[in-house]
Parts: C-alpha cells; structure tokens; sequence
C-alpha cells in the first residue's frame, strides 16, 4: 500500500514537471517597454531571457529593438508581433544579420533594413515557415517595412544569372518637374 501511494505520488510530480517544462519551453517573450536595445541583450526583455526558436516575440509600444545576430540556418523566434510605435531594426556595421522567423510575422510598427550605412552590411529577413500560410509579413495600417540599400548592394551573385544587370546604374542629375518648376 505505501509503494502504490509513493508511485502515483512520483507519477503526479513527473506530470507536472512534464507540463510546466512544456509551457516553458513555449512562451511570449516582450520587449522591456523602456525602450528596447539589442536582441541578444537579455536586459532588452522582459524576464532577462533572450527569445529562444519556440518563443513568440512582442515588440512593444516605443520599443526600438536592433536585431545584431548571424541566426542562418537556425531560428531567432516562432512568432514575431511589432505594436505601434514598436521598432525592429538590423544593426548596421556588423556584416552579415540573419534573423529567421518561423511562423507570420504581424506588424503595427516598422520593420527597418538599412543597408547603406556600411559597405559590410549585409541583412537578411527570413520566413521559413513550412507552409506558404507561415511565411507571411502582415502589415496592419500605420506599419512599414523599410528597406534602405544602393548599388553595392544590388552586386550580381555568380551562381545566379537573372539578377544580373546589363548596364551600371545611374544617378538621373533632373527630374521632369525641375523643368516645369524652373519655367514657371
């Protein structure tokens, strides 16, 4: 009888630990709402944990967030959700910044990749989510995604030919409305 009652007992606790390690091992991770800071600094969220690929991400109000990680072909974070006024950029001067998202990306806020800070710059967003329905940016009203780049960043990769350019680019030196300005 004390054997059977000391094993349900060791059962319950092992359920519970099983289910509190599930519940862990998927959380929402936000921003501090202090106005954010870079995403490997665990001062940057709520809880100092750092979002790990089964975390859904909340960027929040006035948060500005600078992801500063090489995450290929690894996860950054499941879920992604930018509020208003929230902010996810790439940090510039580093190289190459890969943040992988597993599953939509949601955004009330902007998302901001600048490539023309540095000529070592290189970022990357990338959705690889196993279905087409997972690898979507949804851009509510009031959201933005900016891209900033220029023409060293538009080099032609050897192993593909259809990014390639035939000619360089050009800086045009007028606009069809400096002349009509200009005469009026």
């Amino acid at each position: 009888m004390i054997c059977r009652n000391r094993f349900r007992w060791f059962a319950a606790i092992l359920l519970v630990c099983q289910l509190t390690g599930n519940l862990a091992a998927q959380q929402t991770i936000s921003s501090n709402a202090t106005g954010g800071g870079p995403w490997s600094d665990p001062a940057t969220w709520h809880g100092k944990v750092v979002p790990r690929p089964t975390d859904d991400v909340v960027i929040q109000k006035h948060d500005v967030v600078a992801f500063d990680r090489m995450d290929e072909g690894k996860i950054s974070c499941k879920k992604l959700q930018i509020d208003p006024k929230g902010v996810l950029l790439f940090k510039t001067g580093v190289g190459k910044v890969v943040c992988s998202i597993a599953e939509p990306i949601e955004s009330f806020g902007a998302i901001k990749l600048d490539g023309t800070k540095s000529p070592k710059d290189f970022h990357e967003l990338r959705l690889v989510g196993d279905t087409a329905e997972k690898r979507k940016i949804k851009l509510a009203k009031g959201a933005a995604l900016l891209l900033y780049g220029g023409p060293t960043c538009l080099r032609a990769n050897a192993t593909s030919p259809s990014v390639r350019r035939s000619s360089p680019i050009r800086k045009r030196t007028s606009s069809p409305w400096s002349k009509a300005t200009a005469s009026s």
